[in-house]
């Protein structure tokens, strides 16, 4: 069978459909979310690993074997059901959202959805480059094209800040590949600890490649790509932009910097704590920036980082646990930051959705010329509350479980500070609800500057966020779902 590679490579492939039939582009692209969705759900059942071994070979042959190998464990398949669940919300979407050149926007959403998917499969670092590369292409056109106001010039920003972070990634590749002949993600965790000339440049190497995944990440201090390519792009894009490209970063670091390079080597606590500390300052200057700016997509931009920065305080606290040998708050930790970026996706990716319907229903983007879309636009205004209250993380919302989590296994850990991470990761929390109250008053309520005309909702927009809503409202109710998905792989 051949279910986990047409899971991934089905919508690239139907993509050419939506290329040369814009009007059906949007049902194309639909249901090739749906499609690939189940192909995920049968692999999982039936074949969670596939390889093509001497890929490399088939056409270049003087190249010594790499195997073309991708798989399919909990933590790789809640990331792929974020990631395509929120494709399909923001598909669905664009059908009232996208006015023009609608066959080429599918295209390139359709071809986005195939390297995020590969980029959370691949079991080989070679697959997973080419994956991670290919994100660039469709991401570059959907800002550029369909964008606001200086897209195409924060579009080449946005290309030029990650490409130089993929630059380190492949210095990495390539001293990887020079000291054990192989890019098997499997084959390197099994010889890293009995390799001498490893002990000598393992810490480089995760220095490079962990530099190219922050880039990715948006993390302070490599962030200024993040704030105007979310603000700029159109808000369904936005919505995979900040739910799940950026997600991919720190995915990155807890696969292949933690678990592959460091973890093997079982250095000190030293390295994972300066992550930790940084994943706490991204998580404040996020914070306190998106409490003073007014854009109504910058805000929840600059709270992207803020909570991807909590992620990632998250997993290093997790990994200094690990190496601690504090095994449940390790457990405690990772489960907490997964469903953290796990419901973040939703949160995030449905924050932006609403965002573009308002933008797109009253032309404007400050959030103090707002107010009252709650009885203006009930739907938009509901799912707003709905994103927001969870990006603030209100029980029972599904961030509330990831933070909680967070901090009681960095409480728990026995590492230097523990305690201080907790305040600290409790401190972020409350900031993320400073932003977030302000910006549901700001939009939803301020009743002096608003005018109290009903507005009429798109029907595709609105019915794609009240979905996304449900689910997140859902997620919150029942957070254990996905847990033993996430606890399988740790």
């Amino acid at each position: 069978m051949m279910l986990l590679p047409l899971a991934i490579f089905l919508p690239s492939i139907l993509s050419v459909f939506s290329l040369f039939n814009g009007r059906k582009a949007a049902i194309t692209s639909v249901i090739s979310g749906a499609a690939s969705l189940i192909l995920l759900l049968l692999s999982w059942i039936f074949e969670k690993e596939f390889l093509i071994s001497g890929w490399i070979p088939k056409f270049l042959p003087w190249v010594q074997p790499i195997e073309f190998s991708l798989k399919l464990d909990g933590i790789s398949f809640v990331m792929c059901l974020a990631t395509q669940i929120l494709f399909i919300a923001s598909a669905f979407y664009s059908i009232g959202y996208i006015e023009k050149k609608r066959g080429e926007y599918y295209f390139f959403l359709m071809m986005l959805l195939t390297a995020l998917l590969g980029v959370f499969t691949a079991s080989n670092l070679l697959v997973f480059y080419i994956f991670w590369e290919f994100m660039l292409i469709p991401s570059y056109f959907l800002i550029a094209w369909w964008g606001y106001g200086e897209a195409e010039k924060y579009a080449f920003k946005f290309f030029i800040f990650t490409h130089v972070g993929s630059l380190m990634i492949v210095l990495g590749l390539g001293i990887i590949y020079n000291t054990f002949g192989t890019l098997s993600m499997d084959s390197i965790y099994r010889a890293a600890p009995l390799n001498a000339s490893w002990r000598d440049t393992w810490l480089l190497v995760f220095s490079l490649m962990t530099f190219g995944f922050l880039v990715k990440a948006g993390m302070f201090p490599v962030h200024s790509w993040l704030p105007d390519a979310h603000s700029e792009a159109p808000a369904p894009f936005s919505a995979m932009l900040s739910g799940i490209l950026v997600a991919t970063g720190i995915y990155a670091i807890y696969r292949i910097s933690f678990r592959l390079i460091l973890l093997p080597m079982s250095p000190d606590l030293t390295t994972p704590a300066y992550l930790a500390w940084l994943g706490i300052i991204s998580s404040y200057f996020g914070a306190f920036v998106a409490m003073r700016h007014t854009d109504i997509k910058r805000i929840p931009a600059y709270s992207s980082i803020s909570q991807l920065g909590y992620s990632l305080a998250g997993i290093s606290i997790g990994t200094a646990a690990m190496l601690n040998g504090n095994m449940s708050a390790a457990l405690l930790a990772y489960s907490g930051a997964f469903l953290h970026l796990f419901a973040h996706a939703w949160s995030k990716g449905l924050l932006f959705l609403t965002a573009g319907s308002i933008m797109h229903i009253l032309g404007r983007r400050n959030i103090e010329e707002m107010g009252m879309m709650l009885k203006r636009m009930p739907l938009t205004g509901g799912s707003t509350v709905v994103a927001a209250m969870s990006i603030a993380g209100a029980p029972p919302l599904p961030i509330f479980w990831g933070e909680a989590m967070m901090i009681i296994a960095a409480a728990s850990s026995g590492i230097q500070y523990s305690t201080i991470f907790a305040l600290l990761f409790a401190g972020a929390t409350l900031l993320s609800a400073a932003y977030s109250l302000r910006y549901i008053y700001y939009v939803t309520w301020n009743p002096g500057a608003a005018s109290m005309e009903k507005l009429r909702e798109n029907r595709y927009m609105a019915a794609a966020e009240v979905v996304l809503s449900a689910l997140t409202v859902a997620l919150g109710a029942v957070p254990f779902i996905i847990l033993p998905f996430i606890s399988s792989s740790l």
